[in-house]
């Protein structure tokens, strides 16, 4: 999960690390920002969705957090779900919310059920994904002038696969 959001915040930030936030739609520096999921990412079929974790302020995460004004959530998850749907296709905000109500119906150890599709997370299918991610990230923090990783994650990967 750290490996992803940081993903998305080298995918959402400028060379500096300054972004947009999803929600209110303004310009944001590295400090006001936060990589937040639309969806919980206790939600297991939406943790390992990518489109579901996008730059957000602190001030509109804060305001979506239950004990928050419900009337201002529901404007800025409205916001947060128009700008999502913006940013990558027109039914990527549905296709999360299909997810996660088909996660409530159900849910299996391993695998899911979506619509007519099973879908299969198997350990080899993680380890790609996961090979994919630290790849991705390698990538793109040499772009990055305010960013240097914390933890060399191939090293940490590679000696999980070799024990």
């Amino acid at each position: 999960m750290e490996l992803m959001q940081e993903n998305a915040k080298l995918r959402d930030t400028d060379i500096s690390g300054n972004g947009i936030c999803i929600s209110c739609n303004k310009f944001k520096t590295r400090k006001e920002l936060a990589w937040w999921h639309r969806w919980s990412r206790r939600i297991k079929n939406i943790c390992l969705a990518t489109l579901n974790i996008n730059a957000q302020c602190h001030w509109c995460n804060f305001t979506t957090w239950p004990r928050g004004d419900k009337i201002a959530s529901d404007r800025v998850n409205a916001m947060y779900d128009s700008n999502l749907d913006r940013k990558w296709w027109e039914w990527t905000a549905e296709l999360l919310r299909n997810m996660k109500s088909d996660y409530c119906k159900i849910w299996y150890d391993g695998y899911w059920i979506i619509g007519e599709d099973t879908v299969y997370w198997t350990k080899e299918d993680l380890e790609k994904y996961i090979e994919y991610l630290i790849n991705d990230n390698e990538i793109r923090w040499k772009w990055k002038d305010f960013y240097s990783p914390s933890k060399n994650r191939r090293k940490i990967w590679d000696e999980y696969l070799n024990s």
